[in-house]
């Protein structure tokens, strides 16, 4: 059976005279090529991208630019330098 639908951010509305027998089953949807972008299909992808700019920047910073290590801090690098000389 074909039906037409309305794709409404994330939901399908289906018609309302429209009443399922069950509660779970496969559809497939025909999506019009004005409706959709291939811009972010492999989100792994943007994610590596959004990491790999990270690191040029946190690499490409001048350490006189950073803020002073607090007390907590310089206390926890000292805690791993005593491990590291054991």
């Amino acid at each position: 059976m074909q039906i037409e639908a309305i794709y409404n951010k994330g939901r399908i509305e289906l018609p309302p005279h429209l009443h399922l027998k069950q509660d779970v089953f496969k559809v497939r949807i025909e999506i019009p090529e004005y409706a959709y972008s291939e811009k972010g299909a492999d989100p792994s992808s943007d994610w590596q991208s959004k990491m790999e700019k990270i690191k040029k920047s946190v690499l490409n910073m001048d350490e006189k630019a950073l803020p002073e290590l607090s007390p907590k801090q310089k206390e926890s690098l000292d805690a791993f330098q005593i491990r590291e000389d054991q």
